[in-house]
């Protein structure tokens, strides 16, 4: 960083560790551990830490502030859309298809995998988000 400044971030309370996922426009995001859970955050452009609400595990954030992980759904077979601390929508696996979403692009589009559940290979996938 050219003659930049590092400035903490600081946890939200009752976190201990965090393990940051992405960041993008000045929002950044992660994983904070507190004693009997972890959660999803973003620090948004003024630096205080915000819940992802139902976002245990997020993965990816675009410049609009579109954040993909995935849910507190406990099949773990459930991915959620965020706009910032907003959830807009959920993909799932469906009963022949296993999903992976893992990346929000500026263009509005959530990349990621997925597969046939019949013993199929992961594939490229691509999500339009409307």
């Amino acid at each position: 960083m050219k003659a930049g400044q590092a400035r903490a971030l600081p946890l939200p309370p009752g976190g201990y560790d965090v393990i940051n996922r992405g960041i993008s426009n000045g929002r950044v995001i992660g994983q904070v551990t507190t004693e009997d859970e972890f959660s999803g955050y973003v620090w948004d452009r003024d630096g205080r830490p915000r819940a992802v609400p139902r976002g245990d595990d997020v993965l990816d954030i675009n410049r609009n502030g579109r954040i993909v992980g995935r849910t507190d759904d406990e099949s773990w077979r459930e991915f959620g859309v965020w706009q910032v601390t907003t959830l807009e929508s959920t993909l799932s696996y469906t009963t022949g298809r296993g999903i992976e979403p893992q990346v929000s692009s500026d263009d509005g589009t959530i990349a990621g995998s997925s597969w046939s559940m019949n013993g199929g290979r992961p594939q490229p996938t691509v999500w339009r988000c409307r």
